[in-house]
């Protein structure tokens, strides 16, 4: 074991540190070590303006400190206040005899009964934190901005997906509203079923939204069912669209014209599809003009009273009946060249 003495003034007001190992039974070695050897291993030029550094010997007694020789000889305070019994404090907060508050940390030699205590002040140690807690800060106000944008995108977000979605029912309710003035229904087919809407269910008064094909064909007007059934063939095809106006029955015998048109679709799927509309109203108005007109001619013709037509603007005749032409001896064709004025 190495001996460690008490340190002794020499007479050039220097200091010394004697020191003795043993060699063996009844054998020393005594060695008496320069202040001046310890003083070079303790510096302080990495700890800032108010940081030292001290080597104390296994009782606290300072053997150098960084700062000069006013600890030399000396036992730290607070070493003389730790049980004798313990270690010293690994870690901790000093004042050093000058009224500066440093940051402390002690280290032993495996070897040698020596200590070394580094101590920083605590401003300058704790300057760093500063940095740390400015960027911690700065990250965190990033962060809030970050979730601030985000909760502010998915807002936005979710107003424009309401909107959409109220355009979208308004939309919907606006097609419904124009297919049920229109008697408009959609529809679509596969080689097996035909499916249509629940609008069309609504106009037509059904209740259910598809049916087979064969029974669908079934309900085609007697006299319809061959031209629909070859327009079907070549829709399915692909040669051409189906577009054509049929008579169809529906279920209490109630016959309805409609108005089809459809194609298959071209993505390969194996479907159809299309709209049909109900014109069984404008059919039927045909028909009554029709036969209004075809009264009216038989009434024009056949009447014995001298019956035209003519233009209010030039006073040509537009027609005349068969009466006119033997009242006034005129032929018809010579008739439809004259005006009212040339029989006046």
């Amino acid at each position: 074991a190495l001996y460690i003495g008490p340190l002794q003034a020499r007479s050039d007001k220097s200091w010394q540190l004697p020191l003795a190992l043993r060699i063996d039974a009844g054998r020393w070695l005594l060695l008496r070590l320069r202040g001046s050897q310890m003083q070079s291993l303790v510096s302080d030029d990495l700890l800032g303006a108010g940081g030292v550094q001290l080597l104390l010997d296994h009782s606290g007694v300072v053997m150098a400190d960084s700062r000069g020789p006013r600890l030399l000889g000396r036992q730290l305070a607070f070493w003389r206040q730790q049980d004798a019994h313990h270690r010293p404090l690994a870690s901790g907060e000093q004042a050093f005899g000058d009224g500066v508050v440093r940051v402390v940390a002690v280290a032993q030699g495996t070897h040698l009964p020596l200590k070394v205590i580094t101590a920083r002040a605590r401003d300058e140690a704790l300057v760093g934190w500063w940095r740390y807690l400015a960027g911690a800060l700065l990250i965190y106000l990033i962060y809030l901005l970050g979730v601030g944008y985000l909760l502010y995108a998915i807002r936005n977000a979710h107003l424009r997906q309401q909107r959409l979605a109220d355009e979208v029912r308004a939309g919907s309710a606006e097609l419904a509203l124009a297919n049920k003035i229109g008697r408009v229904s959609t529809w679509t087919a596969n080689t097996q079923t035909l499916h249509w809407g629940h609008g069309a269910a609504q106009a037509f008064g059904l209740d259910h939204n598809s049916a087979s094909l064969a029974d669908v064909f079934e309900r085609v007007h007697h006299l319809d069912v061959a031209m629909v059934r070859r327009s079907w063939q070549l829709a399915w095809a692909g040669e051409q669209p189906m577009d054509l106006m049929f008579r169809l029955v529906f279920p209490g015998g109630v016959t309805r014209w409609l108005s089809v048109r459809g194609e298959r679709v071209a993505d390969g799927s194996g479907y159809m599809t299309g709209a049909a509309v109900d014109v069984t109203e404008r059919v039927e108005a045909q028909e009554r003009a029709r036969e209004a007109e075809r009264q009216f001619r038989i009434l024009f013709e056949r009447n014995p009273v001298p019956f035209w037509l003519f233009d209010l603007q030039n006073l040509r005749f537009l027609e005349v009946n068969q009466a006119a032409v033997e009242r006034y001896g005129y032929s018809r064709d010579e008739l439809l060249g004259m005006s009212v004025l040339d029989i006046r």
